[in-house]
């Protein structure tokens, strides 16, 4: 839970808009809600889950 980023370093990281962020969101990528909107995400979960998913 140390290395928390925001959405923005997840779709620069993956090469993908923030539209398709939002579709894996929908689909259950994992992250950490922290507010309303404010969102942040553990690089490591979001790299497990991608393997797991092929996307």
């Amino acid at each position: 839970m140390d290395n928390l980023v925001p959405a923005s370093k997840v779709c620069q990281k993956y090469n993908i808009s923030r539209r398709t962020l939002n579709y894996w969101l929908n689909d259950g990528l994992p992250c950490y809600r922290l507010g309303y909107r404010l969102l942040r995400f553990d690089m490591e979960a979001v790299n497990g889950w991608i393997r797991q998913n092929n996307k």
